[in-house]
């Protein structure tokens, strides 16, 4: 969703400075929104912590180097002095690749213990069988680790999505509440008109009293709702400065005299985008940010699944090493197949409660979540529907507004003719103007509404 925005970031430095006495596009607000909100540093956290997390996973892999040395001298005699190295390298396919270099010295070594001179090399493989073999913990970890990765960038979107529409909505609230203000005023000088011709005409003859002090009683009442809308304009304003901040996160504050964009329609601007949105929509799943977040958690779910079936097999593993005395010459000069260690490890749980129990449990959590997701996925395909009738409605509104505009302000235009010959009242020129006056703040909650569903079918469809 914020993509559009991405090119008109700029350094607001002081936004009470630059924003005075100018007009407020929606675009240089999202993109001071974007820049510096909290909650955009934020969004760039999340994307960190699943990076960090895949950092994390990938270190199951790392080799291990380790080094265990013991010497025991007592009475001046060298009892023994063992030194026992390896090198251990984890692999994809589960097994671990082993090499170790062993060498003990002394007078009261464990006959099992004695080596050749200048020790002894081991390299071999230790493989799981059947526990582990087609999946264990770290290729667990790993895998849902590139997920949390992928998971940290649509977290981080999400977020930001959110913020732009929200913003989006207190621009547009800033933008109807401004509207209305100014349809107060305009309400305001009409009436002014009114009473001033009426005050001339009541001195003249030509209209009695009573109309003077009806024609003040409307001015009185504009101006009341006038008061009213300034309210709102001042609290919409100080919402809209709510979500701008300069750059060492000090709030900003849009002034007074600044103001929204009018509102400009483009049908064939409107129709382009929507063409566009419904070519997405066919693919939601892979550009809604949302679901794409759950399906790589159902992935995530799936392997812990995964794992846990792994756990109900018995644990068997067999190691394998090459043993070779290290000579000055070479290495492998004494190199002989017929010199080895091998190992095997057994352990079967009798009842595997444990096993069963977790397995059942993962299980249960991964088909509640795909219900979920089946759920989820058609309330958004049916929430991009409704958003699409709604873009639909508003539109023939905005029309059917337009034409009831014109057709009010023909009214008016020709009751104060009428009114000015003698052939009206004040009441039916008030009923006039108060019925335009309606139809305008009509056309600019259409407006606002429009403009926001737009932005909330961009965030329900994709970025």
């Amino acid at each position: 969703m914020i993509a559009r925005y991405a090119y008109l970031i700029v350094a607001i430095v002081s936004l009470h400075i630059s924003f005075g006495q100018t007009v407020v596009t929606e675009e240089e607000f999202i993109a001071a929104v974007i820049q510096y909100h909290p909650i955009a540093l934020q969004a760039d956290l999340r994307e960190a912590i699943g990076n960090s997390k895949l950092l994390k996973a990938k270190g199951w892999f790392d080799p291990k180097l380790t080094t265990d040395f013991n010497q025991k001298s007592f009475d001046d005699k060298n009892y023994f002095q063992m030194l026992d190295g390896s090198l251990k390298v984890p692999t994809w396919i589960g097994a671990d690749l082993k090499l170790g270099y062993s060498w003990n010295n002394g007078v009261f070594l464990n006959p099992e213990n004695n080596l050749p001179s200048n020790g002894l090399l081991s390299a071999g493989i230790e493989l799981p069988v059947l526990r582990g073999l087609i999946m264990d913990k770290r290729r667990a970890d790993l895998q849902q680790g590139k997920n949390y990765a992928q998971m940290g960038q649509l977290e981080r979107q999400q977020l930001l999505n959110e913020l732009v529409f929200e913003a989006s909505q207190a621009y547009w609230q800033w933008f109807e509440a401004n509207r209305n203000f100014t349809i107060s005023a305009e309400g305001v000088i009409l009436a002014e008109a009114t009473l001033e011709f009426t005050r001339v005409s009541s001195r003249l003859g030509d209209k009695p009293y009573i109309d003077t002090l009806e024609a003040l009683i409307q001015v009185q009442n504009r101006q009341v709702d006038k008061a009213l809308d300034s309210l709102e304009l001042i609290n919409s304003r100080l919402w809209a400065s709510s979500f701008l901040w300069l750059d060492d996160l000090t709030p900003a504050l849009i002034a007074e005299d600044a103001v929204p964009m009018s509102f400009e329609r483009n049908d064939k601007a409107i129709q382009e985008f929507l063409d566009e949105m419904a070519a997405k929509e066919d693919s939601l799943l892979i550009n809604n940010p949302k679901l794409r977040w759950y399906d790589y958690k159902l992935s995530n779910l799936n392997i812990d699944r995964k794992l846990a079936k792994e756990q109900l097999k018995p644990v068997l593993n067999v190691g394998y090493n090459f043993l070779n005395q290290p000579l000055e010459e070479t290495v492998f000069d004494r190199f002989n197949v017929s010199n080895y260690k091998w190992n095997v490890n057994l352990s079967v749980p009798l009842f595997l409660r444990k096993e069963r129990g977790n397995f059942k449990a993962v299980n249960a959590e991964f088909e509640a979540a795909s219900a979920d997701f089946s759920n989820l996925q058609l309330q958004q395909e049916n929430k991009v529907k409704a958003i699409n009738n709604k873009i639909s409605v508003y539109l023939q509104q905005l029309d059917l507004v337009s034409k009831n505009i014109i057709d009010n302000r023909t009214l008016v235009q020709a009751e104060k003719r009428k009114f000015n010959i003698g052939e009206s009242s004040v009441f039916l020129v008030n009923y006039r103007e108060i019925s335009l006056l309606k139809v305008l703040q009509k056309e600019a909650s259409l407006q606002a509404k429009l403009k926001l569903a737009l932005a909330e079918l961009e965030m329900a469809i994709g970025w």
